[in-house]
């Protein structure tokens, strides 16, 4: 991600000209342990994560999720919904497409 907007901002710098972007990798709470691998993320862990940078005071105008940790539609592996997630905070919240790593 890091490298793709460097590269964009060579060729478009006026883009994120006053703008900070912010970029995190939400800790696996429901797992545990040191997994960090995001398709076996849960809802809870981006709520609980976003909940503390509000917390924190961070200011977010758009969150960008992969879509991978997603079984069944816009359900994680606990059946929890997605929109969850968009439901509860009052900024932007959008899904990247993108595949499961199968073994």
């Amino acid at each position: 991600m890091k490298q793709a907007l460097n590269i964009w901002n060579e060729y478009y710098p006026e883009t994120f000209l006053y703008k900070e972007i912010f970029i995190r990798v939400a800790p696996n709470k429901y797992w545990g342990g040191n997994i960090c691998l995001g398709d076996l993320m849960v809802v809870s862990d981006y709520v609980e994560d976003l909940k503390s940078l509000v917390e924190e005071g961070h200011k977010i105008d758009l969150v960008i999720i992969p879509s991978s940790f997603l079984i069944t539609g816009y359900l994680d592996i606990l059946g929890e919904s997605v929109y969850k997630i968009k439901n509860y905070f009052d900024f932007d919240i959008e899904l990247i497409d993108c595949v499961q790593i199968n073994g």
